[in-house]
């Protein structure tokens, strides 16, 4: 695994959500309301991904019919990542504290 690289993008770029492999939003980095982006996840069935096509990173996790199950991954051009921070994903807070790392790390 690698850790993921140093690129960054504006906070005006904006992040891609998908649940259960069909498109949902698109939130500007800047404007990301966490409640809603978690509300938003927990309608997955199956998966949700989160991705960033600017520098080439998605983050994913399994779910089961709106409950975390763990199993997240963070991958960069198709390889997956070092955890950013230690989570397993299981939880609302979990995955929170997991995307608030991440955007924080992205932002230029």
């Amino acid at each position: 695994m690698i850790k993921p690289s140093p690129r960054r993008i504006s906070g005006h770029e904006c992040i891609k959500i998908s649940i259960d492999g069909d498109f949902a939003d698109l939130m500007e980095l800047n404007d990301v309301d966490f409640e809603k982006l978690l509300d938003l996840l927990e309608k997955a069935n199956e998966f949700w991904i989160i991705d960033i096509e600017e520098i080439s990173q998605f983050v994913q996790a399994a779910m089961e019919d709106g409950k975390y199950v763990g199993g997240g991954e963070h991958v960069e051009d198709t390889v997956k990542c070092t955890p950013l921070i230690d989570t397993d994903f299981s939880t609302r807070e979990d995955v929170k504290a997991y995307l608030t790392e991440w955007f924080t790390q992205i932002k230029a």
